[in-house]
């Protein structure tokens, strides 16, 4: 998630660009036919994490959250 929120804060800096842009890289499985070559075409060029990345992150935060 935090990645489309970088990507949507990228374009609302930058409004002259505009589109429908594939984000699915992967994170939630290990392959993706997702093809990112719009998007970095259109000047986003910040990496993307890697499911174990991602999944890593994920694990954090849940376990900084407070037991209800």
């Amino acid at each position: 998630m935090e990645e489309v929120v970088r990507v949507n804060l990228r374009f609302l800096d930058h409004p002259q660009v505009s589109g429908i842009f594939n984000v699915g890289t992967g994170r939630y499985q290990s392959f993706t036919e997702a093809d990112l070559n719009p998007l970095r075409s259109a000047g986003y060029e910040a990496p993307f994490l890697s499911v174990e990345e991602g999944v890593a992150r994920y694990m954090e935060w849940l376990r900084e959250q407070p037991v209800l």
